[in-house]
Order: C-alpha cells, then structure tokens, then sequence
C-alpha cells in the first residue's frame, strides 16, 4: 500500500480533476466513485483544520487493500488517524435520487425540520456504527462524520450534547458539512478538545 502526501488544496485539485470527468448522476449513483468523494472530505476537513487551527497534509492510501484508516492527518510531526463516515438521513442511501425510480431531488420544509430534530440521533448511529466496525478498539482513531442531510440548522451545542459521550470513545470525532468543521469530542495532547463550527476557506482558487 503506498501512502501519497498532499497540501489539502492540492488534494481539492485532485477530486475536482476527477469529477469533471464523471456525470453527476454516474458519480453518486456508483459505488466505484465512493472513494473520490472520501478525497473531497478529507480535502475539506484539512483545507479547514488548517485555516482555523493548525497547518496540516494529508496522507492518503493508493490501492486496494483496506487499510485501518481513510487518511491521515499530518500536523507538525506527528500523522493521526482518521476513518469517515458519512450521515445521511434514516432510510436514505447515498445517490438515490439519481438512481431510476429513486426520490425527487427537491427537498420539502418536513425534511428541512427533521433534520434538525434527527440529526444528533443519526450522528450518534454513524459514531456507534464505527465503533462496533472496530470491535471499541477506538481510543487511538479519530473519525471524520461528513453531514450529508438537509436541515434547518446543525446546531453545534445540540449535536455535541447529544452525541458527545458516544464521541469520547475516539481520539476525536469530528464534523464536516458544505461550509464548515468541527469537533464534539476529542483529546489533543491529553486535554480535553472541542470546537464549535468553523468556515472553510473559499474554495474557488482550487478548481481550477
């Protein structure tokens, strides 16, 4: 397994030079594409982590053979590392709606506001789903949760209340939507570490 290092911009580049390639509705409909898509997050994630907290790379796997993490995160000198995850709506899967006979692409005010209600309980589903993947072998895996729901709102005190003592169980679990990270739960040099909501960067400088 080869481990390829990246500026977080860089590996934005990357993601975006593939998905030019690829139609909308072939990207998220097949499952082959997953792993590009886990590029954008961990693009994201570090492009944030860095403008808002420290200076950080990417490390990413090339291959095949399933490795114990997604990525790694490299700040300073020392690599962490991360599995992801994404949080979608109960019952839904990702890419449904570009597949035949799949839901409307239209989102409704219901599903606005359920997101909002539901939320913390599908984060906290996501969070145990790894945790049981792993057998609760955890302390030393931080998890990237990338919120792929509708919602009013991700009100950063409701969904650390509610999901926070599942999240102890990690390293660090921490929260990605379209414009934002941050960290419910996490442990940094033995103290305790948590970050409300934090803007990415713009992003038009890396599309190109």
């Amino acid at each position: 397994m080869n481990l390829v290092r990246y500026e977080p911009d860089h590996l934005l580049k990357k993601y975006h030079s593939i998905r030019r390639e690829v139609s909308t509705d072939v990207f998220y409909s097949k499952p082959r594409f997953r792993k590009v898509m886990e590029l954008w997050c961990a693009a994201q994630f570090a492009r944030g982590y860095s403008e808002n907290v420290r200076q950080c790379a990417v490390w990413v796997p090339e291959g095949k053979r399933e490795m114990y993490f997604d990525f790694q995160l490299e700040v300073g000198e020392q690599r962490r590392n991360f599995q992801l995850r994404e949080v979608l709506s109960a019952g839904r899967r990702r890419g449904d709606e570009y597949r035949e006979g799949g839901p409307p692409t239209c989102t409704t005010v219901d599903e606005w506001d359920r997101g909002r209600r539901c939320g913390g309980d599908w984060i906290v589903s996501a969070i145990r789903g790894k945790h049981s993947l792993y057998a609760g072998d955890v302390a030393d895996l931080d998890l990237l949760l990338y919120l792929n729901y509708v919602a009013v709102e991700h009100s950063y005190v409701e969904l650390r209340d509610r999901a926070s003592a599942d999240a102890a169980t990690f390293r660090s679990v921490w929260l990605l939507n379209g414009n934002a990270i941050a960290c419910i739960a996490g442990k940094d040099e033995g103290q305790a570490m948590q970050h409300e909501w934090m803007f990415l960067p713009r992003e038009e400088a890396c599309e190109t």
